[in-house]
């Protein structure tokens, strides 16, 4: 059964996921969004992409379908189109985040066609001042493209730069309520000591400007390649407290990890993460720039078969690691237009949590694989595809570590119409709502795999999408509400059925976990 002729099942009443795919060169794609949330992205695009809209269309049953004129979402854009699309993208985050959309995180989720997906999840509707958020566009291979921030931060932007940039600032210019500040060398197209500093430069950003009461909302990728960070403004923050510490981790090569602003007695815990959990082991460590250097044996970040499954394992057990110590990943950063290049991980220290880590591991065009997950959440996830995924499942079997899902269709493959990847996004979100309501919560989407294939007649792609990594949260479940405005609309009025209950009779009670005993690590 193809996807261009199988509608998605019907939205559950009060359903509280949806998504946005963002595909070039000028369509945004809505998935079991209301007529309500639709309205406010129509308006969003009439307020602040000047081409305007070119058609709507309604498929497969749920999803609305925005197509604009001239091409928001294309890597060669000019810099004035630059400016408008990362405007109208944040202002359609902050707005739906008004509403009670909270993002939970963006996911590359085909491997050519599509540049981002947002995952949004209904939440009670918040106070938020009325400032639109901060967009710091990494622009060009050198340069970054901050718009709505205001001049008084302008300072903080260049003492970030000094202390995380040796190279120095090339130009400055601000136009337009638009400051474009253009680097000497090359920070997203990196090589030697611009793969640490360039992520140097982040961490510090982060850092900074959380200082000043600027939290890191979200980051996207919407020029093939670098993400746009969206910074929104909390009055919460103590204005001028030293900020949470911040460190990254850097999958670089096809075999090394780096440690960037580590702290000194956490480098032996990953040490041990890494000899317990890469059963190859590590070739050799060292100081690389300033960064802390693990080159693995094997190849797990261009890896093949099995040893796919096994760096992905890795990843989920340094997140579980890092959490007992008391350091929470907040996002996976894409900084670098280097097709080979993975995701930074980026952590923020926080209350030590004991909780275990597992990953969906999303692999070629159409499998789904289950890595670490305990067997009530591998029931609970099959039962969620066979009832979501209206194309159907070719075979499930054991893959190594994992249980891999063969799925009918290429829901993360590219084709013309790109309808079989409305349906895997739709999957993502009846998993998303299913594993919340059994305090299972996303905590990153990242790229892990360098791995592409090279075209003579066109452009190279990867051969894997992102992993989306969830950790055990019994805060995870949250009631939700409708807007405060308007009533919560169906779409098109088409009929409600209640959630499917995923198997489960009853609320299930929190996984068997038995965490290494790792030490805290306090400042």
């Amino acid at each position: 059964m193809g996807g261009s002729q199988s509608n998605l099942s019907p939205r559950p009443l009060g359903f509280d996921y949806m998504c946005i795919a963002v595909r070039p060169p000028d369509k945004l794609r809505i998935i079991n969004g209301t007529d309500y949330e639709i309205s406010i992205i129509r308006q969003i695009i009439e307020e602040t992409w000047q081409q305007g809209i070119q058609r709507e269309t309604f498929e497969l049953n749920g999803v609305h379908e925005f197509k604009l004129r001239g091409y928001p979402f294309v890597l060669n854009i000019s810099s004035n189109d630059a400016v408008l699309s990362r405007r109208m993208a944040g202002s359609v985050l902050h707005r739906l985040y008004r509403d009670g959309w909270k993002l939970l995180m963006s996911s590359d989720l085909t491997r050519t066609a599509d540049l981002t997906t947002w995952f949004f999840k209904k939440v009670p509707v918040a106070i938020l001042t009325s400032r639109p958020f901060m967009v710091v566009g990494l622009s060009s291979t050198d340069s970054l493209m901050i718009l709505n921030a205001p001049v008084d931060l302008h300072q903080t932007f260049k003492d970030v730069l000094d202390k995380s940039w040796p190279r120095g600032i090339q130009r400055w210019s601000y136009d337009n309520s638009v400051l474009l500040i253009k680097l000497k060398g090359t920070p997203w197209h990196p090589d030697g000591d611009e793969t640490v500093q360039s992520r140097v430069i982040l961490q510090t950003l982060v850092n900074d400007l959380h200082v000043r009461q600027w939290s890191l909302y979200g980051n996207s990728n919407l020029k093939s390649g670098t993400n746009t960070l969206f910074f929104e403004h909390d009055p919460n923050i103590a204005l001028g407290q030293p900020s949470p510490a911040h460190f990254t981790i850097s999958l670089n090569k096809h075999d090394t990890l780096r440690l960037i602003g580590i702290p000194d007695s956490l480098i032996s815990a990953v040490r041990d993460v890494i000899q317990t959990c890469w059963c190859r082991g590590i070739q050799e460590e060292s100081r690389y720039f300033e960064s802390w250097e693990f080159k693995l044996r094997g190849n797990p970040w261009w890896a093949s078969g099995e040893e796919a499954v096994d760096s992905r394992f890795l990843i989920l057990k340094l997140i579980e690691a890092m959490q007992a110590y008391g350091w929470s990943i907040i996002a996976s950063i894409a900084s670098s237009r280097k097709l080979s290049d993975k995701s930074a991980l980026l952590f923020r220290q926080s209350q030590p949590r004991q909780s275990p880590v597992f990953c969906i591991s999303l692999n070629e065009t159409d499998k789904l694989r289950l890595i670490n997950a305990p067997e009530d959440v591998t029931k609970l996830c099959q039962d969620v595809i066979q009832a979501q995924y209206v194309l159907g499942i070719q075979r499930v079997q054991r893959y190594g570590n994992s249980l891999e899902f063969k799925l009918l269709g290429n829901p993360w493959g590219d084709g013309i119409s790109g309808h079989d990847g409305l349906h895997g996004r739709s999957l993502i979100c009846h998993l998303f709502h299913a594993l919340a309501n059994h305090h299972w919560r996303p905590v990153t989407s990242a790229d892990v795999s360098a791995k592409y294939v090279h075209r003579d007649k066109g452009p190279d792609y990867p051969i894997d999408v992102d992993s989306i990594f969830f950790t055990f949260d019994p805060t995870a479940v949250q009631p939700s509400a409708p807007p405060a405005q308007v009533p919560y609309l169906q779409p098109y009025s088409q009929p409600y059925t209640q959630p499917p209950s995923y198997g489960f009779l009853q609320e299930s009670a929190p996984p068997p976990y038995d965490p290494p005993a790792y030490g805290a690590y306090s400042t």
